[in-house]
């Protein structure tokens, strides 16, 4: 990813996609404490996918300063406010995300409701950044995709036509199509691996639709895409 061209690798040793079991802190570390500390000597932007605010303390204790939290900060939330103080060069990647075990799912039609959810999330982060001095700079939001928000795929589609609503909190917009659940309406519907035309060509109409980063898996496609879209412009 580093030959690739990837400005920041985004680590994570327990899987956050939507239904997966969770693993405790102590494997979760025992996963990340060799190759951390092997890529940040490497003066390599770090990006640690975490919803634990113990595993948060150790990485920002190695010099590490980009936490990725799915969980936009509704687990361990006082935990990581309380690092973010304690750190003040770090920043917080916060992800909106839906528990659709206990909230009704958008039907077809119902797609642009999704944002009379996102907007208020964002505002309610900001006011808890400012509520605890914390610079509101140091956040970058993520909307969310896929699973983390809707079963529809069109909800994800509507994110993605309609991402510039985000601008106006003027903060960086993180958006991550890669290979989501959503990208099945129009490829590989079993194999997420195979939806690679799909995660390079949603990742491009994120970015000209006001995403600052993309989340990808496939770095060097997407950076060709990103490049070939910037000799035009």
């Amino acid at each position: 990813m580093m030959r690739q061209g990837a400005d920041i690798i985004d680590m994570g040793s327990e899987s956050t996609a939507p239904g997966n079991a969770s693993i405790s802190a102590e494997e979760e570390w025992e996963r990340l404490q060799d190759i951390l500390p092997t890529l940040l000597e490497k003066k390599m932007p770090i990006s640690l996918d975490t919803k634990k605010a113990s595993i948060a303390e150790k990485f920002f204790a190695l010099g590490g300063t980009i936490l990725n939290d799915v969980s936009g900060l509704q687990e361990d939330q006082e935990e990581k406010i309380a690092l973010l103080k304690k750190y003040p060069q770090t920043n917080l990647i916060c992800m909106f995300s839906r528990n659709l075990s206990t909230l009704p799912d958008f039907l077809e039609g119902e797609e642009a409701k999704i944002w009379d959810e996102i907007l208020p999330f964002f505002q309610e982060k900001i006011a808890l950044f400012a509520s605890h001095g914390i610079a509101k700079k140091r956040l970058i939001i993520d909307p969310g995709m896929g699973g983390f928000i809707s079963k529809n795929p069109a909800v994800s589609f509507e994110i993605l036509k309609n991402l510039s609503q985000l601008q106006v909190f003027g903060l960086p917009i993180l958006v991550g199509t890669s290979r989501k659940s959503f990208l099945r309406a129009v490829s590989d519907p079993v194999n997420p691996q195979n939806r690679l035309i799909a995660s390079v060509v949603s990742s491009l109409l994120a970015a000209q639709n006001g995403a600052h980063i993309l989340r990808v898996h496939d770095v060097q496609e997407t950076k060709e895409a990103w490049e070939t879209w910037r000799k035009m412009q």
